[in-house]
């Protein structure tokens, strides 16, 4: 699970015919899409950041439909967004962050964002959820990358709540 990058293939000075590595980071941190790409998080801020989408907090996670990977952002918005053109903009802008992504498209026919837009408040009504459950601050946060499968159930949840809330 962790990403190394091989900085020399022997210590010189020990006289050791081992490779020397540096830790980088680690894979799970990282959304591999077709073994074309492995978006981090760092690309999916930019490419937000760049897409100048009014978000204000999101997930991510690779998901599979007909047997084709998909990036699926869920993300909660500042103002109402369309969510065909909130995966166009977005797929946009990681195609300019990152060739591999760009590649995606022009070798493999693949358009590989899907969006879902959740109410304004979701996040903060899932915190409340999980802090309601006795769970410690440090969980009560949905992994930003990667999120299972329970955390995305309770964030549909939180953001079908709202109507309740009114």
């Amino acid at each position: 699970g962790h990403l190394v990058r091989v900085v020399s293939l022997k210590d010189e000075e020990a006289g050791i015919y081992l490779p020397q590595i540096d830790f980088e980071a680690r894979c799970d941190d990282r959304i591999d899409l077709a073994g074309f790409t492995r978006l981090d998080e760092k690309t999916l801020w930019e490419a937000l950041d760049d897409s100048r989408l009014p978000y204000s907090d999101w997930i991510v996670r690779k998901e599979y439909v007909d047997a084709k990977p998909y990036l699926h952002l869920y993300a909660e918005f500042r103002e109402e967004v369309n969510e065909q053109y909130a995966e166009k903009v977005l797929d946009d802008s990681l195609r300019l962050k990152d060739p591999f992504y760009d590649d995606l498209h022009t070798m493999l026919d693949i358009y590989p964002v899907k969006v879902t837009c959740l109410s304004l408040g979701t996040f903060d009504r899932y915190y409340e959820a999980k802090r309601d459950q006795g769970l410690p601050l440090t969980e009560r946060r949905p992994l930003r990358m990667s999120a299972v499968d329970s955390s995305v159930e309770d964030l549909l949840k939180a953001s079908n709540s709202r109507q309740e809330v009114h």
